[in-house]
């Protein structure tokens, strides 16, 4: 069959919209809730797409649903098509005004309050029409999540051994210096200094440093902020 008659005619932004609404809820009646549509209008849906594929998109239990291998593959790429038709509504509007859009920054509590909050200020006074929406996430996991489902542009955080991922976009942009300070007593000998050094110093003597870092999904909003 055509690629037109099987999947371009038969499915629609409208239906992806709620494959992803049940997934998210876990229940096809709580997800007809959250969207204001009748249950039987759900479960067609649902059994629409299913049909148009192919394959079972869900599997039904009496806790609610679950996708399955099918359904999560689409549901990643339905997140990333609602997220380009997003992206493509604020690059008409950037057309019509440069300095304005919206930029959504993940980041940790502590850089929040600190170094993406003076980034933001300066930007914003440079260009009033900008929006910054923030999202708290503290552990890789956590900030790899938000971009993959493009609930984020870029995340602002240190960078964690081991931790990089192939598909995404990393640029350092600065050392962070640490140090540690102690009452002059404690200096020469003390049992709570002796136990310090070793862990803040590296093996040739320096003070150990942290680098920071901005992770970012895919490179075409990165050419928009550069």
């Amino acid at each position: 069959m055509h690629w037109t008659d099987r999947i371009g005619r038969r499915l629609n932004p409208h239906d992806l919209h709620i494959f992803m609404a049940v997934v998210e809820q876990g229940n096809m009646a709580r997800a007809a809730d959250s969207l204001a549509i009748s249950r039987p209008v759900v479960s067609r849906t649902i059994a629409g797409l299913e049909h148009a594929l192919g394959v079972r998109l869900l599997d039904r239990g009496p806790q609610g649903v679950e996708p399955t291998l099918y359904g999560r593959a689409l549901l990643k790429r339905c997140v990333a098509v609602f997220d380009e038709l997003k992206q493509s509504v604020l690059d008409i509007e950037s057309l019509s005004d440069p300095n304005a859009g919206e930029v959504r920054v993940g980041c940790t509590e502590p850089m929040a309050a600190g170094f993406v909050s003076a980034v933001i200020e300066r930007l914003s006074r440079q260009y009033p029409q900008l929006l910054f929406q923030l999202e708290l996430c503290t552990t890789p996991a956590q900030q790899y999540h938000v971009l993959r489902e493009r609930k984020c542009d870029l995340v602002v955080a240190r960078v964690w051994p081991h931790a990089l991922e192939p598909d995404l976009d990393v640029e350092m942009l600065f050392d962070d210096h640490m140090s540690a300070s102690w009452p002059a007593r404690a200096a020469g000998g003390s049992v709570t200094a002796s136990l310090l050094w070793p862990s803040l110093l590296t093996k040739d003597g320096c003070w150990r440093q942290s680098t920071m870092n901005l992770a970012r999904p895919y490179s075409r909003f990165s050419r928009r902020l550069d």
